[in-house]
């Protein structure tokens, strides 16, 4: 009986064996058993056997088109391929993702798409399920990813245009002031406008000019506003 014979090589600690039959029941047509093919995959990548872990990927994620741990996998398998157009094809699916509860796999789908060089679809991925987990560990990751030569340069530089949530650096009465541009608060105005562009502001009554200087992204935002908090200096990961 297969199931035994995979029981005994298990028990007796022979992967590569297990491994060698496994490979052969799937291509032997035997690939229903969720359960043989995890372990396949699973036995693959610890036997560094690419072209295998390759081909049992792309099986469980036909089978499992949903499950986001074996998108994760069978995209990185298009990456290693360098199946670029394949992958760009998930690009979208993968940023329309709601919560992902494992913040290690946010993390993981993030690298992918910066070693694909997709940067701002990483940053935007990453940013959206900011929204959803708060965690100190994301703040850290993102603060981490500020550092790169490849990623920071999307943090860090300047934009033309405000959209909502954009930290604006500008000019009011004489004196210099940053803050988050978002509707409904003083300087929602700014939305729009480019540097140079000046709005009227109501301070209690009061209407002051104010004209912006410099205008960075919601990456920057986010970054900035965990940078000058409590919990930078409160986290683990970075100490």
């Amino acid at each position: 009986n297969t199931g035994t014979y995979i029981s005994l090589l298990k028990r007796k600690g022979l992967w590569k064996d297990l491994l060698h039959i496994l490979k052969d029941l799937r291509h032997n047509g035997f690939d229903k058993i969720p359960d043989y093919l995890f372990l396949e995959f699973k036995l693959a990548q610890e036997c560094n056997d690419t072209n295998d872990s390759n081909e049992v990927v792309l099986v469980l994620h036909k089978k499992f088109p949903t499950d986001k741990v074996i998108l994760f996998h069978y995209a990185s398998a298009l990456f290693t391929q360098k199946k670029d157009k394949e992958l760009c094809e998930l690009i979208p699916i993968i940023k329309a993702f709601d919560s992902i509860k494992d913040e290690n796999l946010i993390k993981s789908y993030t690298n992918l798409f910066f070693a694909a060089g997709k940067i701002k679809d990483g940053l935007d991925f990453l940013y959206k399920q900011m929204q959803y987990n708060h965690s100190l560990s994301l703040k850290d990751f993102l603060f981490v990813c500020s550092s790169s030569p490849t990623v920071g340069p999307y943090i860090n530089n300047s934009k033309k245009l405000v959209e909502e949530g954009d930290f604006v650096y500008y000019e009011e009465n004489g004196n210099g002031k940053s803050d988050l541009t978002f509707k409904n608060s003083a300087i929602e105005d700014f939305i729009g406008k480019k540097i140079g562009d000046s709005i009227f502001v109501n301070r209690f009554g009061e209407i002051h000019k104010a004209t912006i200087k410099d205008i960075k992204n919601k990456f920057f935002a986010t970054l900035y506003n965990y940078t000058h908090s409590d919990e930078i200096r409160n986290s683990k990961n970075l100490h």
